[in-house]
């Protein structure tokens, strides 16, 4: 189990940033195939 602050994560499977790939559908998708964890590019 992995936690950030008071969330639990029980598989630990995050996405990385990448420029111009992790828009708002991306993201979704990634939710969709399983990812825990997803965030945007700064």
């Amino acid at each position: 189990m992995f936690s950030v602050g008071k969330i639990n994560i029980d598989k630990a499977i995050l996405l990385a940033p990448m420029e111009d790939v992790t828009d708002i559908a991306f993201r979704k998708i990634c939710k969709e195939f399983g990812a825990d964890v997803v965030y945007t590019e700064f």
